[in-house]
């Protein structure tokens, strides 16, 4: 006699159906009954709430944790320290932020810009800050507005990809450093950038917007063969280049706007900075993915 085999793979959907209509999480077949939604237990923690600015502090202080505004050593960035004697230049200064920090230490700090709004928010920006030796100047930098070796410290950050002449724009900041003048450069990283191309607008890659990408090659040839001598070259913001993606794909508001899985992604990486080992994590995230990159170099100091 031949033996009948069970059906497996109805055997395991029934009995799957049967346990969830025990613990109450499917109705019994033929029943109207409506299942209600189980109460949170008093022991359940309360979800977090995160104020609107959450997911951009956390970048902010992602910036901090690698030393960047560093008011004990007067650094920018690391490698970029602002002494007393200097004068400063941030050539597309925007609102201020970078021009402020180093205002504050500097004997002469001038910033400039061709938005005419980022201009006057990056006046009262240091106005408020109480600065007493500064100047905001309204100008595209090419040429740039100010006489040759002027500048003991030199900002330029996330700027060349915007413009139409790389060359001609670094060449200007050459000609306006002092010799043995330091610089702090930046554009956005390549990876980064190819990510952003497909999920962001269209126009955030025309102008007055991004026209080109740098490879980390381009950049440090650009600075190179502008006559300035590299001494660093670092990379910053794995996080910053993740957020970016997501506020895109969320359809917050670039500017002010917030969404639940910016505040989870912010949530995550805050969490990160606090592991043991977070930072050894977070550094080879950064190469590998990076928002920015970053050279310090120098201008050569005149042969006598």
């Amino acid at each position: 006699m031949t033996k009948t085999l069970p059906n497996y793979r109805y055997l395991v959907r029934d009995r799957l159906r049967e346990l969830r209509t025990k613990l109450g999480l499917r109705r019994p077949k033929h029943s109207n009954t409506t299942i209600a939604t189980p109460a949170a237990s008093p022991d359940t923690p309360p979800q977090p709430e995160f104020s609107p600015t959450y997911s951009r502090e956390v970048g902010f202080r992602d910036y901090l944790r690698k030393g960047w505004f560093n008011h004990e050593t007067r650094e920018l960035c690391p490698g970029f320290a602002i002494d007393a004697t200097d004068t400063v230049l941030d050539m597309g200064c925007g609102p201020g932020s970078f021009l402020k920090f180093c205002a504050q230490y500097a004997t002469h700090s001038v910033g400039v810009d061709i938005n005419a709004s980022c201009v006057q928010a990056a006046k009262q920006s240091l106005a408020e800050a109480g600065v007493n030796s500064f100047e905001v100047i309204q100008s595209d930098g090419n040429p740039l507005p100010l006489p040759s070796n002027l500048a003991d410290k030199i900002v330029c950050t996330e700027v060349f990809e915007h413009v139409d002449d790389p060359h001609a724009a670094i060449t200007e900041l050459v000609r306006v450093g002092k010799p043995g003048a330091t610089y702090m450069l930046s554009v956005p990283g390549q990876l980064s950038e190819q990510i952003l191309k497909e999920l962001a607008p269209a126009a955030c890659f025309e102008k007055p917007n991004h026209i080109r990408v740098f490879s980390t090659e381009d950049f440090r040839k650009l600075v190179e063969e502008s006559g300035l001598e590299v001494i660093s070259h670092e990379f910053i913001g794995f996080y910053g280049a993740v957020w970016h993606a997501l506020i895109w794909k969320c359809g917050a508001d670039y500017d002010t706007g917030t969404h639940p899985v910016l505040d989870r992604w912010a949530q995550t990486w805050e969490t990160l900075m606090a592991l043991p080992g977070g930072n050894a994590c977070i550094d080879a995230l950064d190469r590998a993915l990076h928002k920015s990159q970053i050279i310090i170099a120098k201008k050569p100091a005149q042969k006598h």
